[in-house]
């Protein structure tokens, strides 16, 4: 009875771990480029999914192009959440904080995207979209 026990404990910790974090479809030390160029860099994953690294916005219509800002997220299983706050010390302040939800799907990840952005000083507006990031 005790070794069905032991053996039915470690099949639901095994299954936990796997469902968190553990996707081998979205590695660490990973870069994928969207359709507008812009570059998301998966550096470390942890073991509970959590992730950081950079993302570098290369679209010419959005503010701060060309400049790698901290990105932070979470991976469980093949979805995938992440967001960008565009600020760093030092340089101008873009006033503005994505976000990407989505899901890993034949060696692509899918997204959809909402930015939030000043617009005009002191007023604020919203831009949605979607991406499809490849890995490079």
């Amino acid at each position: 009875m005790l070794a069905r026990f032991l053996t039915c404990l470690a099949t639901i910790f095994a299954a936990t771990c796997a469902a968190f974090g553990q996707s081998s479809q979205i590695q660490p030390n990973s870069t994928w480029m969207n359709q507008r160029q812009s570059v998301l860099t998966i550096a470390k994953i942890n073991s509970n999914g959590t992730f950081n690294g950079t993302y570098v916005n290369n679209d010419a219509n959005y503010k701060c192009v060309g400049k790698p800002y901290a990105v932070t997220g979470l991976i469980d299983g093949n979805e995938i959440v992440f967001q960008v706050h565009c600020v760093r010390p030092g340089w101008p302040n873009c006033n503005a904080i994505s976000s990407w939800t989505g899901y890993w799907e034949s060696g692509k990840i899918v997204t959809q995207w909402e930015l939030l952005y000043e617009s005009s000083p002191g007023k604020y507006a919203t831009a949605q979209g979607s991406d499809t990031f490849t890995l490079q």
